[in-house]
């Protein structure tokens, strides 16, 4: 089981410190791994937006994202004055 699921799995407060940690823990994984590509950056945040056509194999998954990963991660970015390319509508 991640850590991600785990918090979720506990019910964690998604807006709470281990929520936060686990944003900044996955944000800090999205930019080693995009070089601070803006454009990979972007291509990585729509593959969330099309969770509602994930498998229902990644059921688990795929709620703990929406439910708990989301608004940990919007809301650390928010904290960080962070706009992710291609959402800057989305963080008005």
């Amino acid at each position: 089981m991640t850590r991600l699921e785990e918090l979720y799995e506990q019910g964690a407060d998604p807006l709470g410190q281990e929520a936060e940690k686990l944003a900044e823990d996955w944000w800090n994984r999205i930019m080693n791994l995009t070089g601070g590509d803006p454009n990979l950056i972007a291509t990585i945040f729509s593959t969330g937006e099309s969770l509602p056509n994930w498998k229902k194999d990644n059921c688990d998954i795929k709620t703990a994202i929406e439910q708990f990963l989301s608004p940990a991660l919007g809301s650390y970015l928010l904290k960080q004055g962070i706009v992710p390319p291609g959402m800057e509508d989305d963080f008005k």
